[in-house]
């Protein structure tokens, strides 16, 4: 699912809560066409013309272009917090989301 760009919800702010999601094509892996682990996916044509696609600078590897989506995620999550200095913030997991977590908190100045 995919919030149109502009869509949002009055009292929290968020756009995935939004009524105006639409269907992106892609699954999690679990439908036959492999979802975010398959090779190639389909993009359909209204998340190319609102802007929903962007290209790879040349000079950036596929490796480090891969975590622009789950990076920003998480700094959203981090920024969300809003984190003192004194906090002290635990971390349960450390795979790569709560890696990211517990680096990206760490900068705010929190005891991770």
């Amino acid at each position: 699912m995919c919030p149109a760009a502009t869509a949002t919800t009055a009292a929290s702010r968020l756009r995935r809560n939004a009524r105006s999601t639409k269907k992106v094509g892609v699954t999690a892996g679990f439908e036959p066409s492999g979802g975010g682990f398959a090779e190639y996916i389909r993009v359909m044509d209204w998340i190319v013309a609102s802007r929903g696609v962007v290209r790879i600078p040349d000079n950036v590897p596929f490796e480090q272009a891969a975590f622009v989506e789950p990076v920003n995620t998480v700094l959203k999550g981090v920024k969300l917090l809003n984190l003192a200095p004194d906090d002290t913030l635990l971390v349960i997991g450390q795979g790569p989301i709560g890696l990211m977590h517990a680096a990206l908190a760490s900068r705010t100045g929190p005891v991770c």
